[in-house]
């Protein structure tokens, strides 16, 4: 998968008016002149209705993108929630299942941590952490509870389980979904749309205002479609998600562990 990082919005401004500017003066060169005395009533209402569309469209975009960006870092603090969530629910198990859930939780707090998110950074995900999670799985299913308190704990330990397991999958749809890919070329059409409305616009004998105009209107598109692009990549640019609650739990496993495994 593609890669962002923060400068993507510099290059797609800059990407954008240059390309604009280049539309602008072939128009210029080949495109006749257009007589603004008699075409503008029908220019304004055309713009006031396409540019109000285009603005509503990516103004809709970026805001569920910013949503969407918010959601993946409320996943993947819950998931790091519920690796803490499994190992204090392991304290009330005897010693030899504490020690084996608890040490199979370090692991994967310690693969999701430091392996698989740089691993999202290009779309992948760590099989050794998927392996780690399946082997939690198993080891609280097959528990065999002795008396009341741990058949309770189990529940409760199943349930919290269940959520990692969701928060994960979460992540992985999130990491391998194309939406902004497919959304991109219908963007683009509606700004190379507004941008030629803008080559009609202005006087001819305005050059440099006109420019000025299109430049304008170029990196106001090209920022917003940026946007867009990082806000719905958020593992694998400058404004990733980072791991924050994996940090967190490496302070709550050394309770439990010495030299990374439970006592």
């Amino acid at each position: 998968m593609q890669q962002f990082s923060v400068s993507v919005i510099t290059w797609w401004c800059v990407g954008s008016t240059v390309l604009a500017l280049v539309g602008f003066l072939a128009t210029r060169k080949w495109v006749n002149p257009i007589n603004m005395a008699q075409h503008q009533p029908f220019l304004d209402a055309t713009l006031t209705i396409v540019g109000t569309l285009v603005s509503i469209l990516l103004g809709l975009l970026v805001a569920n993108s910013v949503d969407y960006y918010e959601s993946m870092q409320s996943t993947a603090d819950n998931e790091a929630a519920s690796v803490a969530d499994v190992v204090r629910l392991a304290c009330g198990l005897s010693k030899s299942d504490k020690v084996s859930i608890t040490n199979l939780c370090i692991e994967y707090n310690q693969e999701v941590q430091y392996s698989e998110w740089k691993a999202m950074q290009t779309g992948q995900m760590s099989t050794k952490a998927g392996a780690l999670y399946i082997a939690i799985n198993n080891a609280v299913v097959n528990l065999m509870p002795t008396n009341n308190k741990e058949n309770n704990v189990q529940n409760a330990l199943i349930s919290a389980v269940q959520q990692l397991g969701d928060y994960r999958h979460t992540r992985l749809n999130a990491l391998r979904s194309t939406w902004c890919y497919r959304i991109l070329p219908v963007i683009v059409m509606c700004s190379i749309i507004v941008l030629a409305y803008t080559y009609l616009y202005t006087r001819r004998d305005k050059t440099l205002m006109h420019a000025v105009v299109i430049s304008f209107v170029a990196i106001s598109l090209g920022a917003n479609i940026a946007m867009i692009l990082l806000l719905r990549n958020p593992f694998s640019t400058d404004w990733k998600i980072q791991p924050t609650g994996f940090h967190f739990n490496e302070e709550l496993m050394q309770k439990y562990s010495v030299n990374g495994r439970s006592q």
